[in-house]
C-alpha cells in the first residue's frame, strides 16, 4: 500500500521533520523513564533494608542484654557455693530495663520470685548445665496488664533431665516501641511476625491491613534461602514492594510494605510536566512551521 504524498510545505515538514524529532523525544523518554523507575525501585530496596535492619538491631539489643545475664546464669551449673552469685545475677534480671518478672521454678518447689532465694533454696538449686530453650509469642499478662515475652532457660542435670527453668518475662511493647515507629513513610507498613506468618504487631489496625497475610506467605517463602530480602512482582496481591528482615535475638521477622506508588511517585510526577512541557512544546512548533511555512511560499510564488 503506497502513502499518499503530503502536498503543501507545511505537511512535508510536519511529516519529514517534526515527526521523526518528537518519534526521537519519546523514544528516548520511555527510556529515561524506565531506567529513573528501575533507580528508584532499586534505592528504595537498599534504603528497606538499612531502615529494617536498624530496626531489627533495636529490637535483638533489648533481647540481647536479658539474655546475657540469663546466660551467665547458666554458666553458674554444677559450682558448688554458688547460691550467691545466682541470686545475685537473678536480681540484677529483675532489674533490667522492660522486665516485668523473673521465675526461677526449682523441683518440689512451685515456683520462686522476689526474694529469689531464701534460706530453703539453699543447697538444692544444683544442675549442671542450662540453655535458652525459647522466646514465647506476646501474651496478655493478667497481673501486670500487659503484653509480655517470656524468655525460658532450661535447667539440667547431668543425664540431661530438665530439673528446674528459670523465665524471664519482658514487656512487648518495650522491645518493638522503636521498631514499629522508627520513622517509617506514612503509606508504609511495618509488621512483626513468627515464623508461621502470624501478626505480632503491625503499624496499622487490622481492618486496614490490605491482603498482608499472602504477602507474609511470600516472605516466609523467601526467608528459606535468604534472612534478608526485598520482594515484588506477581507475589504481591496489591502490587507493593515488601522488604524483611529476620531478627537474631527471637525467632521473628519485620516486613516492611509499601505500595509502588509511593516509591515512584517523583518519576510519576516528572512524567506529568514532561507530557504537559511537551506538548505545549509540539503545539509551539506547529505554530512556527504554520507559520514560516505560509511566508516561504508567499515568497516563492
Amino acid at each position: 500500500m503506497k502513502w499518499p504524498e503530503p502536498k503543501s510545505l507545511q505537511r512535508k515538514m510536519v511529516l519529514f521533520l517534526l515527526l521523526p524529532v518528537a518519534l526521537l523525544l519519546v523514544t528516548m523518554a520511555w527510556f529515561a523513564f524506565t531506567y529513573a523507575k528501575d533507580a528508584l525501585i532499586r534505592e528504595w530496596r537498599e534504603s528497606a533494608i538499612l531502615k529494617l535492619q536498624r530496626a531489627a538491631h533495636q529490637v535483638d539489643m533489648r533481647l540481647s542484654e536479658p539474655k546475657l545475664w540469663m546466660r551467665i546464669f547458666n554458666a553458674t551449673g554444677g559450682e558448688l557455693g554458688a547460691e550467691a552469685v545466682q541470686e545475685w545475677i537473678v536480681r540484677q534480671l529483675r532489674n533490667l530495663q522492660g522486665v516485668e518478672s523473673a521465675t526461677l521454678t526449682l523441683p518440689d518447689e512451685g515456683a520462686v520470685s522476689k526474694p529469689m532465694m531464701g534460706m530453703g533454696m539453699r543447697g538444692r538449686m544444683m544442675f549442671e548445665h542450662a540453655e535458652i530453650t525459647r522466646v514465647t509469642p506476646p501474651r496478655f499478662d493478667i497481673r501486670g496488664g500487659k503484653e509480655t515475652v517470656s524468655l525460658i532457660s532450661d535447667l539440667l542435670s547431668a543425664t540431661g533431665e530438665k530439673v528446674g527453668q528459670l523465665v524471664v518475662a519482658l514487656r512487648f511493647d518495650y522491645l518493638i516501641e522503636s521498631a514499629i515507629s522508627y520513622g517509617w513513610k506514612h503509606e508504609e507498613t511495618t509488621s512483626l511476625i513468627d515464623d508461621r506468618g502470624q501478626v505480632l504487631a503491625c503499624s496499622v489496625p487490622a481492618e486496614k491491613r490490605r491482603s498482608e497475610e499472602i504477602a507474609f506467605q511470600a516472605v516466609l517463602k523467601e526467608m528459606e534461602s535468604a534472612s534478608s530480602g526485598t520482594i515484588m512482582g506477581s507475589l504481591n496481591p496489591d502490587d507493593s514492594v515488601i522488604g524483611f528482615y529476620r531478627l537474631k535475638e527471637a525467632p521473628w521477622t519485620l516486613v516492611l510494605t509499601a505500595p509502588k506508588t509511593l516509591i515512584l511517585a517523583p518519576i510519576e510526577q516528572f512524567r506529568k510536566v514532561f507530557l504537559i512541557g511537551g506538548t505545549f512544546c509540539i503545539f509551539v512548533i506547529l505554530l512556527l512551521i504554520r507559520g514560516i511555512a505560509g511566508r516561504t511560499v508567499t515568497s516563492i510564488r
